[in-house]
Protein backbone atom coordinates (compact mmCIF):
# COMPACT_ATOMS: atom_id res chain seq x y z
CA UNK A 1 0.00 0.00 0.00
CA UNK A 2 1.48 3.33 -1.06
CA UNK A 3 0.75 6.26 1.21
CA UNK A 4 0.23 9.68 -0.39
CA UNK A 5 2.89 12.23 0.44
CA UNK A 6 1.94 14.55 3.28
CA UNK A 7 3.50 17.00 5.73
CA UNK A 8 4.25 16.60 9.41
CA UNK A 9 5.71 19.00 11.96
CA UNK A 10 8.18 18.41 14.77
CA UNK A 11 7.94 20.72 17.81
CA UNK A 12 11.36 22.06 18.81
CA UNK A 13 13.43 24.77 20.45
CA UNK A 14 16.84 23.87 19.03
CA UNK A 15 16.31 22.14 15.65
CA UNK A 16 17.60 18.85 17.10
CA UNK A 17 15.27 17.64 19.85
CA UNK A 18 11.50 17.10 19.92
CA UNK A 19 9.95 19.33 22.61
CA UNK A 20 6.69 19.76 24.49
CA UNK A 21 4.15 21.32 22.11
CA UNK A 22 3.52 24.37 24.30
CA UNK A 23 7.22 25.06 24.81
CA UNK A 24 8.16 24.91 21.13
CA UNK A 25 9.33 28.13 19.52
CA UNK A 26 9.57 26.50 16.09
CA UNK A 27 8.17 23.66 14.06
CA UNK A 28 10.32 21.78 11.59
CA UNK A 29 8.22 20.75 8.61
CA UNK A 30 8.87 17.50 6.74
CA UNK A 31 7.32 15.88 3.72
CA UNK A 32 6.65 12.21 4.29
CA UNK A 33 6.44 9.78 1.39
CA UNK A 34 6.66 6.02 1.13
CA UNK A 35 9.18 5.12 3.90
CA UNK A 36 11.09 8.36 3.39
CA UNK A 37 11.15 11.93 4.63
CA UNK A 38 12.42 15.27 3.36
CA UNK A 39 12.98 18.45 5.39
CA UNK A 40 11.09 21.42 3.92
CA UNK A 41 11.31 24.39 6.27
CA UNK A 42 11.24 25.76 9.81
CA UNK A 43 8.30 27.85 11.00
CA UNK A 44 8.77 30.12 14.02
CA UNK A 45 6.18 30.27 16.80
CA UNK A 46 5.62 31.99 20.12
CA UNK A 47 5.72 29.36 22.89
CA UNK A 48 2.27 28.96 24.43
CA UNK A 49 3.46 27.75 27.83
CA UNK A 50 5.30 30.05 30.18
CA UNK A 51 6.13 29.81 33.86
CA UNK A 52 2.58 30.99 34.57
CA UNK A 53 0.26 28.40 32.99
CA UNK A 54 -2.74 30.67 33.55
CA UNK A 55 -1.13 33.60 31.76
CA UNK A 56 -3.52 35.50 29.52
CA UNK A 57 -3.16 34.50 25.90
CA UNK A 58 -2.21 30.85 26.45
CA UNK A 59 -5.14 29.45 24.42
CA UNK A 60 -4.62 32.11 21.75
CA UNK A 61 -0.97 31.06 21.32
CA UNK A 62 -1.98 27.37 21.13
CA UNK A 63 -4.44 28.23 18.36
CA UNK A 64 -1.80 30.33 16.56
CA UNK A 65 0.65 27.40 16.69
CA UNK A 66 -2.06 25.06 15.35
CA UNK A 67 -2.79 27.50 12.50
CA UNK A 68 0.93 27.64 11.70
CA UNK A 69 0.99 23.89 11.04
CA UNK A 70 -2.55 23.56 9.65
CA UNK A 71 -1.24 21.96 6.44
CA UNK A 72 0.38 19.12 8.41
CA UNK A 73 -1.25 15.75 9.08
CA UNK A 74 0.59 15.22 12.39
CA UNK A 75 2.89 16.94 14.86
CA UNK A 76 5.63 15.09 16.75
CA UNK A 77 5.98 16.18 20.38
CA UNK A 78 7.62 14.98 23.57
CA UNK A 79 4.47 15.91 25.52
CA UNK A 80 1.25 17.80 24.92
CA UNK A 81 -1.49 19.02 27.23
CA UNK A 82 -5.06 17.81 26.76
CA UNK A 83 -6.35 21.24 25.74
CA UNK A 84 -3.75 21.66 23.02
CA UNK A 85 -4.37 18.11 21.80
CA UNK A 86 -8.09 18.87 21.40
CA UNK A 87 -7.38 22.08 19.47
CA UNK A 88 -5.06 20.20 17.09
CA UNK A 89 -7.49 17.32 16.63
CA UNK A 90 -10.30 19.77 15.82
CA UNK A 91 -8.06 20.96 12.95
CA UNK A 92 -7.41 17.35 11.89
CA UNK A 93 -3.77 17.46 13.07
CA UNK A 94 -2.76 14.31 14.94
CA UNK A 95 -0.54 15.02 17.98
CA UNK A 96 1.96 12.18 18.45
CA UNK A 97 4.02 11.84 21.63
CA UNK A 98 7.23 10.19 20.47
CA UNK A 99 9.76 8.12 22.38
CA UNK A 100 12.71 9.17 20.17
CA UNK A 101 13.60 12.66 21.26
CA UNK A 102 16.00 13.36 18.38
CA UNK A 103 13.96 14.86 15.55
CA UNK A 104 15.77 12.94 12.82
CA UNK A 105 15.05 9.62 14.58
CA UNK A 106 11.41 10.47 15.34
CA UNK A 107 10.77 11.57 11.74
CA UNK A 108 12.47 8.44 10.36
CA UNK A 109 10.40 6.19 12.62
CA UNK A 110 7.20 8.01 11.60
CA UNK A 111 8.09 7.67 7.90
CA UNK A 112 8.88 3.96 8.31
CA UNK A 113 5.59 3.29 10.11
CA UNK A 114 3.62 5.37 7.62
CA UNK A 115 5.24 3.45 4.77
CA UNK A 116 3.75 0.29 6.22
CA UNK A 117 0.30 1.78 5.70
CA UNK A 118 -0.32 2.66 9.36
Amino acid sequence: MTVAAHKIAAASRDDKLVYHFGQADRFLIYEIGHKRSRYLETRRATPACTSDAEEAGHDKRIKEAAALIADCRAVLVSRIGPGAAIILQEQEIRPLEVSSLFIKDAVSEYAAETGKGK
